[in-house]
Parts: C-alpha cells; structure tokens; sequence
C-alpha cells in the first residue's frame, strides 16, 4: 500500500481509474452524501483532457431543462394561435 503525502499526486491514469472505481463501487454508494459532484465532474474534464470543450458546468442540465420547457411553451402557444386561426378555405366560404 502506498501512502500519498500532501505533495505527492497519482498519475493521471491511476487517478482516472480510482474515479473509475469509485463510481462503480459500493465505496461510491457509502460516501455518496459527502461528494461534490461539480468538484468531481471537473475533475473527470481536467484528467480527461476535456477543458477545452468547456462541457462542464455547474447546473448544467437544469439550464438546459429550462430552455428545453421553454422553446416548448412556445411551440405550443403557436400551435393553439394557428389552430384558432381559420383557414384559407373557411375564409373563402364565408
């Protein structure tokens, strides 16, 4: 077993594959509650060389959530002002 000091760091790929293991252990389940996962996730993008993709950020999937409900909203408000709009023909009938 080898201790790391405060100075001392893990390879990259020995650091990758702890995070590796860690997710997919039952040590992952126990510590859970006491992970920062924005932490962990910038950590995943600098080990994996990812920085430059800029892909990750904090709450960035309920930003995405929001302007997904978003463009919906207006799609559907454009939807009901066409259907409720009469058409050519109905215009040309009366």
């Amino acid at each position: 077993i080898y201790t790391l000091s405060r100075n001392d760091t893990l390879p990259i790929s020995k650091q990758l594959n702890m995070i590796n293991t860690l997710a997919n252990s039952n040590l992952g389940q126990l510590i859970g509650a006491h992970l920062n996962t924005y932490n962990l996730a910038q950590a995943v993008e600098s080990l994996g060389g990812l920085t430059e993709f800029k892909a990750i950020e904090k709450f960035a999937q309920i930003d995405e959530q929001a302007d997904m409900q978003q463009q919906q909203a207006i799609a559907e408000q454009q939807l009901t002002s066409n259907l409720s709009q009469p058409s050519m023909q109905e215009l040309l009938m009366e």
